[in-house]
């Protein structure tokens, strides 16, 4: 009798030593960022995985001599969040010198960068500055005007320093995402989708994608857009085409409709690096399913996504006129910048431009599938000043 509950006991000691061995591997990889994600097609077929996903998160909100970004600290507290329930692990960092910015992208790289299985996403909130038609930096705490070009240089990170460290990882898919304003051009791509892509073989290519806020020229506000239409994004409103991802240009194209009607002045930019070994595939996020239960309750079906068909460009000859779509108030146009509508479901659509002093114009235009659409409108002031000659008869 006592050797058997002996040989219970070792029996059971041993089964509980493998627990716990197995509790510990589970803590230790969840610790680690270890949370796969297999990608599959709208068919089930597998495309790709990934096994850790991290993210660098830097927000730069107090600076020597550049204006304050007071809001920064709390939209990146959303943008964390935001992260963490994609099942990323994140680093997070704030109000870095020249040096210290560096370092933190260096050594960010050096400990993620390099395993083909990881997920890399970097999100950048603060100043960004243009010298020329394709240099973009950002701008760390301690750098000084621009107007002192070359101490500028000397202490900005430029986007040519961020591209090379980009084609030095081997992380299958890196996304950038900088909620600043500079020029894009050298990732920019020259034209951009009139539809979300779908998850294919390629998706799961090597890529390196970046989104900017803004691009040369324009100013990041004191409180940002872009962030928050970013964690909507996440949530599930950049899912244009209603599978239940969101990649990477979906991502893109989603912001740039977003930011660029709201009344701020910023024109998101995206799009992916100019290699063709790193730029077939597409980041991808996955939507947050519904918990599962133990009740029979059966769970409504989640309703078709409405089909986006076509898009609508804006040109107007007129400063500050305000743009309808079938009589919602869409944004505002000028001649220097027109107003995109995306999305719009194909058919016939009514586009009104007012102003006040001037007659309203409105144009009827009939959306095709995968196509832009491109009225222009000249507005006419109300009060116009008209010759008239009289000749009287003797």
């Amino acid at each position: 009798m006592k050797k058997m509950i002996q040989k219970i006991s070792l029996k059971h000691l041993a089964l509980l030593w493998l627990l716990g061995c197995f509790c510990q591997s589970a803590l230790w990889a969840q610790s680690k960022g270890v949370t796969p994600l297999v990608i599959k097609t709208a068919s089930g077929e597998t495309v790709g995985a990934y096994q850790r996903s991290y993210a660098l998160l830097i927000g730069m909100s107090r600076y020597d001599h550049w204006d304050h970004l007071e809001s920064i600290p709390k939209e990146l507290d959303a943008v964390e969040s935001a992260l963490k329930q994609q099942g990323f692990v994140v680093q997070r960092e704030a109000n870095l010198d020249a040096e210290q910015l560096s370092a933190v992208f260096e050594d960010f790289i050096n400990d993620h960068g390099f395993d083909p299985h990881n997920r890399l996403l970097f999100y950048f909130s603060g100043h960004g500055h243009s010298i020329g038609a394709d240099r973009g930096f950002l701008v760390p705490t301690d750098a000084p005007s621009p107007e002192q070009e070359a101490e500028f240089r000397r202490a900005a990170l430029s986007m040519g320093q961020i591209l090379t460290w980009s084609r030095d990882m081997i992380a299958n898919h890196a996304l950038f995402l900088f909620d600043s304003c500079f020029s894009g051009t050298i990732f920019k791509t020259k034209s951009y989708p009139t539809h979300p892509p779908v998850i294919d073989s390629y998706t799961a290519r090597p890529v390196r994608q970046f989104i900017t806020a803004g691009s040369a020229g324009e100013t990041v506000p004191a409180k940002s857009v872009f962030s928050p239409y970013f964690v909507r994004g996440l949530r599930g409103q950049a899912d244009l085409d209603g599978d239940g991802y969101v990649i990477g240009t979906e991502l893109g194209m989603y912001l740039r409709s977003k930011v660029v009607n709201s009344e701020i002045r910023q024109t998101p930019q995206y799009g992916k690096i100019q290699d063709t070994e790193l730029n077939e595939g597409d980041f991808v996020f996955q939507l947050q399913k519904p918990s599962t239960t133990t009740s029979t309750t059966t769970l409504p079906p989640r309703p078709k996504p409405v089909v986006f068909q076509g898009h609508i460009q804006v040109n107007v000859d007129t400063p500050g006129a305000s743009v309808y779509l079938n009589g919602d108030y869409q944004g505002t146009a000028s001649p220097q910048k027109t107003l995109e509508l995306l999305h719009i479901p194909i058919g016939e659509a009514s586009v009104e431009v007012q102003k006040k002093g001037y007659y309203s114009a409105t144009q009827k235009v009939s959306v095709r599938a995968n196509d832009w659409i491109q009225p222009v409108f000249h507005l006419t002031p109300l009060t116009t000043t008209t010759q008239v000659t009289i000749r009287p008869k003797p």
